[in-house]
């Protein structure tokens, strides 16, 4: 089963109040033993005061002042045990349960320590746990009864007196009682409460969920208001607030490119068709012939190139690029694309100077660092005005790499525009919207300068349009793993 916030924010809460409540009855129940312990042992310090208070010291002897021979004499009396004796060990009183069974001290542990004593708890062996406690006393003489009671020395006595624990604990056991079902029943309603307040939580990300649910790719752009959540969701409201809008503008691209596929397939393709179609009308000569079909070769060829200008893009997507890495010049891979340029840039009226560009080697994908440039070259001479030029430049750059830097004579690129014009079908002159640019040419030369381990950037502080191109020397300094020749 997969994890649920809800139950998991319930399942937390709900531990963490019974944790809370179960250490709160924990903390009542030991209170309250000390405070019960403490009263009894109150108790016993003055009940053992109140039997000392009854032995006498006459002519150099102890004895006890009770008539009937019973704690009841002392004020004493229930289940209460007692013995006293004197420093020699004669024992003057004995309660008949500690004279039955022996009494053996369990713990020494005093709740409040009386001045000469000890508190103490008590096995007796025919009665059961007791809570004791042993003064220590000396005995002076009556002086009303003795004249020499001032000189006389006192005698010494030890008085204890004991109560059963029997109450106390029972009175704990039906507390510990109490609390725990009060904690099973705080605990029941705890996870109640719970699960109530990780529905409420989690009811907003239903909320997001059900309007990104309403998107629709053919209605009007959807934007999540964050009013309607919590203040902790911003963040996620944001990003996919971001997200959708992304999504949009990738949706309007991919209508575009079908407008401008479905254009650019059918115009040369019905081109062609009229052509051969006029051209079969009647017996032609050879000449007429071979220019009819140089015509339709040459628009085959434009619509190949832009054909595989969309599945380079498609590859790039889906990573089935690889590079294929091998020495190269960079000097001979400028002058082999500008020379695939010129012919363009001709037709343009514009030249392509490759002078500033010096012999650099690195490890890369000839192949594909021709691609970049010849897109880069391409992209200068439809942005050059005619008459105008176009410069490459090639030299090594920090870092143990190339940099070739391609600039026109062309307006530049907006400030606005130097990240988006490196998004696929983005074309910065509206003017060449529909004349077969589709705005693939600089996203290709950034995606494979991104596969060889470079990059592709503009120059904000050049004048005209400046694209440089930053890439590794290769063989461990590239980034990107590939095939090597």
């Amino acid at each position: 089963m997969r994890p649920s916030i809800r139950r998991r924010l319930a399942a937390l809460t709900a531990l963490t109040a019974t944790a809370v409540v179960a250490l709160a009855a924990a903390f009542v129940w030991w209170r309250m033993n000390r405070v019960l312990l403490a009263e009894l042992d109150g108790a016993l310090g003055t009940e053992a005061r109140a039997l000392a208070a009854r032995v006498e010291n006459e002519h150099g002897g102890l004895g006890l002042d009770l008539p009937t021979g019973s704690l009841a004499d002392a004020g004493l009396g229930g289940e209460v045990l007692a013995r006293i004796s004197t420093a020699d060990g004669r024992v003057l009183f004995c309660s008949d349960a500690l004279k039955r069974g022996a009494a053996e001290p369990r713990s020494s542990a005093a709740i409040s320590p009386d001045p000469g004593g000890r508190y103490f708890d008590l096995l007796v062996e025919s009665a059961g746990d007791f809570r004791a406690v042993e003064l220590h006393v000396l005995v002076k003489r009556d002086p009303e009864d003795d004249p020499d009671a001032e000189t006389a020395e006192p005698l010494p006595a030890t008085v204890m007196v004991a109560r059963p624990l029997a109450p106390l604990r029972q009175t704990l056991r039906e507390l510990a009682l109490t609390l725990a079902g009060a904690a099973v029943l705080s605990a029941i309603a705890a996870l109640l409460a719970a699960r109530h307040v990780a529905h409420r939580g989690v009811a907003p990300i239903s909320v997001v969920a059900a309007r990104i649910g309403e998107a629709d790719p053919n209605g009007p752009p959807l934007a999540l208001d964050p009013r309607r959540v919590p203040e902790e969701l911003d963040p996620v409201v944001a990003k996919t607030n971001e997200l959708l809008a992304r999504v949009q503008s990738e949706l309007n691209r991919q209508r575009q490119l079908t407008a401008d596929v479905a254009h650019d397939l059918r115009t040369p393709i019905a081109g062609v068709r009229v052509l051969l179609d006029v051209c079969l009308q009647k017996q032609r000569d050879a000449a007429e012939y071979a220019e009819t079909l140089s015509t339709a070769r040459d628009a085959l060829r434009r619509l190949s190139g832009w054909l595989e200008d969309v599945l380079i893009i498609a590859r790039l997507d889906a990573a089935a690029e690889k590079p294929i890495l091998s020495p190269v010049c960079v000097a001979d891979v400028v002058e082999e694309a500008a020379a695939m340029l010129r012919p363009l840039a001709a037709a343009h009226h514009v030249r392509v100077t490759t002078d500033d560009v010096d012999g650099a080697a690195i490890f890369s994908d000839r192949g594909k660092l021709t691609k970049i440039v010849a897109n880069l070259l391409a992209n200068a001479i439809e942005h050059s005005p005619a008459g105008g030029a176009v410069r490459v430049e090639c030299h090594a750059a920090p870092g143990d790499g190339c940099r070739i830097r391609v600039q026109d004579d062309g307006p530049g690129i907006p400030a606005e525009m130097r990240e988006t014009v490196f998004d696929r079908f983005v074309r910065g002159d509206v003017a060449r919207v529909g004349n077969g640019h589709h705005g693939l040419g600089l996203p290709i030369a950034r995606g494979l300068a991104r596969l060889l381990g470079g990059e592709v950037s503009v120059d904000p502080n050049a004048s005209g349009g400046v694209l440089v191109v930053t890439l590794p020397r290769g063989r461990g300094d590239s980034g990107s793993e590939g095939t090597r020749d």
